[in-house]
């Protein structure tokens, strides 16, 4: 039973911001924690702050003694390992021990894994797709990431980073996409996208409402297309087919009952949902597109916690490998690099202070 499952305690490490939580086995988060990641301070000092958040969520939910850590974090990663290999929104962290570092913290066994594919577990098994056996989701912010679910089991892939959907190519020779491709899902729907394309357009010199702005956001653009602004309108309807293309290749590809989508560009609401579960609607073979249905997120601010706990819920039952404490390097402290000379402090958002769907504590 869920309920009886031991708490976990979940880390999330993002490039603006750390939340951590106790998760207990009904998908609850209790002794919320949420700070600055400052990713300029170098990942011994980030980490140590994590690991105090960890000590301090786990005082306030007031739970029996975590059973494990669970970790989520934008890859590349090495889940049977527990390395951080080389993440893009994390300059200069490079093979980093998390896994053992944070069994070693806590005393009790790890697992790491990709945020978004830690979010789809969270979103299958406690948020939207609860019910459900062949479920995909997408994450459409800062960058796209998504993860899915075959049969009731996370897809993980052969090497544990699968789930790469923001970089499913919507346009053969397009935009850069961070991966370094051209035309990939990203490079026209994730929020850096759209706000790139705007500032690209007006530096251009194409007359828009947005040209008053200093540096308009995916947010302003939505905002200025509902205004009818004809510029904001083209950049949106380019992200909506973008998404849509994609969704029906995925959709064709595996068939699902749901498809979620989350993340911050998903607030537009139904300037976003409409066009793209039409586009499906219309362009997707006849049975899966009468199959699936495209809903937003359920778990909010706090899907990746959920989702990290997920995946430690799984560790403490046996079904996935994990890091021990026993694995800790001897020289784990020469591992870490003490700054990162690349980095660029973000601000966090003042969205992350909000309340968290689905918490306690």
């Amino acid at each position: 039973m869920e309920h009886d499952r031991p708490p976990v305690l979940s880390l999330d490490i993002g490039g603006t911001k750390l939340a951590v939580g106790v998760v207990t086995g009904d998908g609850l988060i209790h002794g919320w924690q949420v700070a600055p990641t400052r990713r300029d301070e170098g990942p011994r000092r980030v980490l140590d702050r994590l690991f105090d958040l960890g000590r301090k969520a786990i005082a306030e939910a007031g739970l029996p003694e975590v059973a494990a850590v669970g970790i989520s974090c934008g890859g590349p990663l090495d889940t049977r390992t527990g390395v951080l290999e080389c993440p893009p929104h994390l300059p200069g962290w490079i093979d980093v021990p998390i896994g053992a570092m944070a069994a070693e913290a806590f005393g009790v066994p790890s697992a790491l894994e990709n945020d978004a594919t830690a979010a789809a577990l969270g979103e299958f098994r406690y948020g939207a797709g609860r019910g459900t056996s062949t479920m995909l989701y997408l994450t459409v912010s800062t960058g796209v990431g998504g993860g899915s679910v075959i049969g009731g089991r996370l897809h993980r892939g052969a090497a544990g980073n699968g789930g790469e959907l923001g970089h499913v190519m919507v346009r053969p020779g397009g935009r850069r996409c961070s991966c370094g491709r051209l035309g990939c899902l990203e490079a026209y729907a994730s929020g850096t996208a759209i706000a790139e394309r705007a500032q690209e357009a007006i530096a251009a010199g194409r007359p828009s409402s947005l040209s008053a702005l200093d540096r308009p956001t995916a947010e302003d653009v939505s905002r200025a297309a509902a205004a009818g602004d004809p510029l904001a309108v083209a950049i949106w309807d380019e992200t909506t087919w973008a998404l849509g293309s994609a969704i029906t290749d995925l959709v064709n590809a595996f068939e699902p009952e749901l498809v979620v989508l989350g993340g911050g560009v998903t607030r537009s609401g139904e300037r976003l949902f409409t066009p793209v579960a039409a586009a499906v609607a219309r362009d997707a073979m006849p049975p899966a597109a009468r199959a699936a249905r495209i809903v937003p997120a359920a778990l909010g601010a706090g899907v990746c916690v959920v989702g990290a706990g997920a995946v430690a819920h799984d560790l403490v039952a046996g079904s996935i490998r994990n890091a021990v404490p026993e694995a800790v390097p001897a020289d784990v402290s020469e591992a870490v690099p003490a700054d990162v000379s690349e980095a660029v402090p973000e601000a966090v958002p003042e969205t992350v202070t909000d309340a968290v769907p689905g918490t306690s504590g």
